[in-house]
């Protein structure tokens, strides 16, 4: 089948999805004394509205692909190198006490958990199609604005798939 940018962020957002459960082998959430979770996105988080967000929140951002041509069997595939961001962002509220350090603790948390779980399963996708997938850096941010504190971990990943 013919690679689908869209499919593949999708399927990562449905794995990331299902991994943020207590019943889960490893819980993307485990370890957050705030809370959970609280959404999973596909798009950008740079340039967006974040009144309307609930954090802590992750987003999947595709970044481009390349292709390569390779001979397996009998037909002819492509190697493809898919590079995307897991950006995870953990927001406190100024007022809260010490939530600054509270902030940066609970996204420290959840890019471990996610760095955990993609290192668990490599392959980030139930398609044969995925070969692996593999954390190529890891980047820490703190933003501030009037009333909130964000800390973010960008999560840099490649994913080799084969594509018609």
């Amino acid at each position: 089948m013919a690679f689908n940018i869209k499919t593949f962020s999708d399927n990562v957002v449905n794995i990331l999805t299902n991994a943020n459960t207590t019943t889960a082998t490893i819980d993307i959430s485990d370890g957050l004394t705030d809370k959970r979770v609280q959404s999973i996105k596909l798009g950008y988080h740079v340039n967006k509205s974040h009144l309307n967000i609930l954090y802590p929140a992750i987003w999947i951002e595709p970044q481009s692909r390349s292709d390569q041509f390779a001979q397996i069997g009998n037909n002819a595939k492509r190697d493809m190198i898919v590079p995307f961001n897991i950006v995870a962002i953990v927001q406190t509220g100024l007022g809260s006490i010490n939530g600054r350090e509270n902030s940066d603790s609970e996204m420290l948390q959840l890019s471990s958990n996610i760095e955990t779980f993609i290192r668990n399963n490599i392959r980030l996708s139930s398609t044969s199609d995925v070969l692996q997938t593999l954390i190529t850096n890891v980047n820490y941010d703190v933003t501030e604005d009037n009333d909130t504190y964000n800390s973010i971990s960008i999560i840099s990943c490649e994913s080799k798939v084969l594509s018609i």
